[in-house]
């Protein structure tokens, strides 16, 4: 599991530490350890894990996650953090571990695309080093970016945004004997911004689709979502 068997501090300006690091007095930023357990593991810690502007141009300290959880939902692994970029080791870490296959198609429920591209990739090399792959999560990657490297690490295939209620209306449900995707979950679609859809549409949707993932990840995004709120969305979608 390398680097996150510990919880610890990015210090530098890099990853999601970049953002607005001249204009903050806070300069680090926090990321948990990992833990196995349960959905009812999930609780609110008290250290800061994201800092930038905000639209009024303030500077927005946002607490994430006491711990990120690894779980199973009715067999399928799960894993959840808060800043998304953490699942880039996680859907690498399953594919080493044989938890899934490599190479799944990406089903991406998120109010952003995350689609930005890193200033750098991985090695082909370092894409089954774990150690590299947290080193490179945690220093290049950032909540914006994670996707393109995912592509060019072949580590997912293929994309499909569900971003918006037309996405989700024209999106059509894999058939029972379809090949498994990986289903990634970002709980800023149930954000203030998001209450265009209700959030009893947005639960049932996913629902749909936990049953036929092979592995299932979870961003509970604190610089776009109470994470009181985002965890109590959660605990329903997995109810």
């Amino acid at each position: 599991m390398s680097g996150y068997l510990n919880d610890f501090y990015i210090e530098k300006a890099v990853s999601n530490n970049a953002f607005s690091f001249d204009e903050r007095k806070n300069r680090r930023l926090y990321v948990p350890s990992l833990k196995d357990g349960g959905f009812e593991d999930l609780i609110e810690g008290d250290k800061v894990v994201f800092e930038d502007v905000d639209e009024k141009g303030v500077i927005k300290s946002c607490t994430g996650l006491k711990n990120f959880i690894r779980t199973r939902w009715k067999g399928i692994p799960v894993y959840i953090v808060d800043n998304h970029n953490h699942v880039f080791y996680f859907w690498h870490h399953a594919v080493i571990t044989g938890e899934t296959a490599n190479g799944l198609p990406l089903i991406h429920i998120d109010q952003h695309k995350d689609s930005r591209a890193p200033h750098a990739y991985p090695s082909p090399a370092n894409t089954h080093r774990p150690a590299a792959l947290f080193t490179y999560t945690n220093t290049i990657l950032n909540v914006g970016n994670f996707i393109p490297a995912a592509l060019r690490t072949g580590v997912i295939s293929s994309v499909t945004n569900i971003t918006s209620q037309k996405e989700m209306d024209e999106f059509r449900l894999p058939a029972a004997n379809s090949p498994k995707f990986i289903l990634d979950l970002d709980m800023d679609f149930f954000a203030p911004e998001m209450d265009y859809i209700k959030p009893e549409i947005k639960i049932a949707f996913i629902q749909k689709l936990l049953p036929k993932a092979g592995l299932i990840t979870v961003a509970t995004s604190p610089f776009f979502i109470k994470q009181k709120s985002a965890i109590n969305h959660l605990l329903k979608i997995f109810s």
